[in-house]
């Protein structure tokens, strides 16, 4: 896609929040394609499990709802195989994946609840107690506010961040209560999905209704998150949209092909010319180096380097921040509210 379409496309407000997200939010990577024939995903977490319970314990517990498949958390004895997997004593929860939606309905509708969550009665060889049952519901991997047909209150994704190391079992409204608590108001959230499983992979996409919210989120760098009774701390990073322009010189610069980095302190994507122009070796004697983002696969990834320097340079660790020819000083300009140099003027 070229500059002129994609930026285009968001500045038109026929582009509505449902459009953005299916086209610019959504991969088959995610899973976000919901199957909509069962509520719940075939994947269970269950938590507060008895110390000594074992696979035969969780199969006559279970398996009267359906056959089922238990995953134990990892462990580095089980990777060298130094237990047995049927025998080990977990550390509280383990992960059921039933061979149906049905046997999951089953399950939920034998749990009995207590202050909006599920529990069940679980039998041991010593002992019997109730653990937590956590189906995932699909509706909760996603979180829109509003009309989605307003264009007012549209959703604009350079206001996105990627959120990685998300515990399983948070659900999109979670994330956004958390994030809103912190920084600003988010419009639209997405736990990533496992295809076939539609169950949480372990990371999100949060989008904030304003700038400086997002721009606080970023300087924020992470959030804490409730799981099974400890706050657990995860970052928050750019999400790299694919096929941007770049921010400064809106393509004039690479011939209209899309941005080559993102810079997380700029808050601005880059093609290379522009990078070399923005981070002059001034900038990075004086400041913390700003090193680029790029999209690598699913996630985001924050490089060492400048991939286009190293061609310069003998020694990689030089491919940072070269000097830069005079002339391209002259070039540069400061937007109000972001305080780095930010467009090219021809």
């Amino acid at each position: 896609m070229s500059c002129s379409k994609l930026a285009s496309s968001f500045d038109d407000p026929s582009h509505d929040r449902s459009s953005i997200s299916s086209s610019v939010f959504t991969d088959d990577s995610s899973g976000s394609a919901i199957n909509d024939e069962g509520l719940f995903s075939r994947k269970v977490f269950v938590g507060g499990l008895p110390f000594n319970v074992t696979e035969n314990d969780l199969r006559n517990t279970f398996g009267r709802f359906g056959v089922l498949h238990v995953d134990w958390p990892r462990c580095q004895d089980l990777l060298k195989g130094h237990v047995d997997n049927r025998e080990r004593q977990p550390n509280g929860y383990v992960f059921l994946i039933f061979h149906s939606e049905e046997a999951v309905d089953k399950l939920v509708n034998h749990c009995f609840i207590n202050n909006g969550r599920y529990f069940l009665e679980m039998t041991t060889r010593t002992s019997t107690k109730s653990v937590q049952v956590r189906p995932w519901r699909k509706s909760d991997s996603f979180y829109i506010i509003g009309d989605l047909n307003d264009p007012i209150s549209k959703i604009n994704p350079h206001h996105s961040v990627f959120i990685g190391g998300v515990p399983r079992p948070t659900r999109a409204v979670d994330l956004v209560n958390v994030l809103e608590e912190a920084y600003g108001k988010v419009l639209y959230a997405s736990i990533d999905m496992d295809p076939e499983l539609h169950y949480p992979k372990g990371a999100a996409r949060i989008v904030f209704e304003r700038f400086v919210d997002f721009k606080a989120a970023m300087k924020g760098r992470h959030i804490m998150i409730n799981h099974c009774g400890i706050k657990k701390r995860v970052d928050i990073k750019p999400y790299i949209i694919d096929e941007q322009c770049c921010d400064a010189c809106v393509g004039t610069n690479c011939d209209n092909r899309s941005a080559s980095y993102f810079c997380a302190f700029c808050l601005m994507y880059l093609c290379e010319r522009c990078w070399d122009i923005i981070h002059p070796l001034e900038i990075s004697a004086t400041k913390n180096p700003h090193l680029p983002y790029i999209r690598c696969g699913d996630a985001t990834k924050q490089l060492t380097y400048i991939p286009h320097h190293i061609h310069r340079f003998s020694n990689i660790s030089d491919a940072v921040y070269p000097p830069l020819a005079p002339m391209y000083y002259n070039k540069m300009v400061y937007p109000s509210g972001i305080g780095n140099p930010c467009r090219i003027q021809g």
